[in-house]
């Protein structure tokens, strides 16, 4: 008999260790473009991290979908899954939007005299993807990066209404032609001069990324381990990845990135690659990635409002160690607040789940 509890996952820290990579990418990414990248030894190869954002599309298409695909049958399905990721999202977030709109502006003047603060509405209702597809980045860009998570947000409205309402293989044939639309929307713009940043933080735009993940999600594990079981078959798919690259750097992060999750689905734990994403080092970043993600960037713009002349004219003398003290400097005083806002503020929201918890309709 079905239990009548939400199914329990086998924990995956390769996972972990993705999501590590990707927040630690953005957040090296962000503290080396105000340092100024073109001053720095590792410039060019930190400027790529923006992909992180990829890589988490990517992850959270997949872990989304196979959770909607287990519980499809059980009671309340959409409620209980619409109230669970609330639950998760939705504290942090509103925290941050409430300290940065009204406490920024007494330690920013930038902030306080900037366009954006005006523009609340749009982040309270995770519609600021939009307002920046057609309006540009905001003036005050250190809200930019929650762009992100309105993508998200949108598509998990819907997502699982169409899980619910298609068999598996139908919604993975959904999400090759969502993939396909949503590159086919990305040439269209480019042929119209690409207007704004409609081809960047439109959800259109980012289809392809989160139905990349989604597509995982909806392979069964018998055509997973023919995969991971052939040598040849794994040679076969990183040879395609890699034909990537020359379609475009955000194609290419986006297929390494789902090929590692199907080999961190079936290969041994105890496998090189398995054991290179699961260190400590990554999985601790990858558990606290959301917080760091969220607060990094306002933390960071903070700095840089009050203190950017001085990093500026210290970079003048020693770019590297300057980019690399104030990289490493944001890096622990981000996580560290992560790591208490995790611990004292989020828990309890989390332990709310509970109430949401699934219930089976039959047996599975």
């Amino acid at each position: 008999m079905a239990s009548s509890t939400a199914p329990k996952y086998p924990i995956i820290p390769a996972l972990d260790g993705i999501r590590g990579i990707a927040v630690l990418a953005v957040v090296i990414f962000h503290c080396t473009l105000l340092c100024g990248p073109e001053l720095v030894s590792w410039g060019a190869l930190a400027a790529r991290g923006w992909a992180g954002v990829e890589m988490f599309f990517v992850l959270s298409g997949f872990l989304i979908t196979r959770i909607l695909l287990a519980t499809k049958f059980d009671k309340n399905y959409w409620r209980n899954f619409i109230a669970r990721r609330a639950l998760r999202i939705f504290p942090a977030y509103y925290l941050w939007l409430c300290i940065i709109w009204v406490a920024f502006p007494y330690v920013s003047e930038q902030f306080a005299s900037s366009e954006v603060r005006g523009q609340v509405w749009f982040y309270a209702f995770y519609l600021q993807n939009w307002n920046m597809a057609f309006q540009g980045w905001p003036d005050w860009g250190y809200v930019a990066h929650f762009w992100s998570l309105a993508v998200e947000e949108q598509f998990y409205i819907v997502w699982p209404l169409l899980v619910l309402i298609v068999t598996r293989k139908e919604l993975g044939r959904i999400c090759i032609l969502l993939i396909v639309a949503s590159l086919l929307f990305l040439v269209m713009l480019k042929g119209f001069g690409n207007p704004g940043l409609m081809g960047y933080t439109s959800t259109f735009s980012q289809l392809y990324a989160v139905c990349a993940g989604c597509f995982i999600g909806t392979l069964d594990s018998k055509f997973l381990s023919i995969i991971t079981a052939n040598f040849f078959l794994r040679l076969l798919g990183a040879g395609v990845v890699f034909s990537t690259w020359f379609l475009g750097f955000k194609i290419f992060i986006v297929a390494i990135t789902s090929y590692a999750i199907v080999l961190s689905l079936m290969m041994s734990e105890s496998s090189v690659f398995s054991r290179a994403l699961s260190n400590s080092v990554l999985r601790w970043f990858g558990k606290y990635s959301y917080g760091i993600y969220l607060i990094h960037y306002p933390i960071l713009g903070v700095l840089f409002d009050n203190f950017g002349g001085s990093i500026l004219r210290s970079m003048e003398i020693s770019p590297d160690a300057t980019a690399a003290i104030v990289t490493l400097g944001i890096l622990l005083f981000v996580s560290l607040i992560a790591f208490l806002q995790y611990q004292v503020f989020e828990k309890p929201f989390l332990k709310a789940k509970n109430i949401f918890d699934y219930k089976s309709r039959s047996q599975v």
